[in-house]
């Protein structure tokens, strides 16, 4: 028969054994290098609704996303969901970001692939993501990201929301 005191003194050297060998592999791992509270960096996140009435085929330039002045905003992602009635798919998203030049501006276009989800309560459903990297500059009025809609035929009402998120770096 094991003794008690036998059956305790294993118990120690066990847990002890568990104890070194979790420390030893807790120290060969290093912290990851982080960017951290770099005051140059500012998140940000800013949407929009892009309408298409009946009547017209599609909406160019609704303003999706203010950058700040002495700014340059760094796009990384973007999103967009788009609802219309059935029968007239929204064939084109997409955004653009306005540069000013001398005598106007120039506005450089980047699509948004976009997916036919199914049809909901408020008509045929439209979904589409980019993970990118788009910079844009303060533009006229401090808009500097625009969005476009384009669908098949003039019927019936399409409304699109763009969402944007990254983060704005000082200039």
């Amino acid at each position: 028969m094991i003794s008690a005191a036998f059956l305790a003194k294993r118990t120690a050297i066990a847990l002890g054994a568990c104890l070194l060998t979790t420390s030893a592999f807790s120290a060969s791992y290093s912290t990851p290098v982080r960017d951290v509270e770099n005051p140059a960096r500012t998140p940000l996140a800013d949407s929009g609704t892009t309408t298409v009435d009946p009547g017209f085929v599609g909406v160019f330039g609704t303003p999706i996303a203010e950058v700040p002045v002495n700014t340059r905003l760094v796009i990384e992602f973007v999103s967009v969901s788009c609802t219309t009635d059935a029968g007239n798919p929204v064939t084109v998203t997409s955004l653009g970001i306005v540069e000013a030049v001398s005598g106007g501006t120039i506005t450089h276009n980047f699509q948004i692939p976009i997916r036919f989800q199914g049809t909901g309560a408020f008509g045929s459903v439209y979904v589409g993501a980019l993970a990118t990297r788009l910079y844009a500059d303060r533009g006229i009025g401090g808009v500097g990201v625009i969005s476009s809609v384009q669908r098949t035929n003039g019927t019936g009402t399409t409304n699109c929301s763009f969402s944007v998120s990254g983060h704005t770096i000082n200039i």
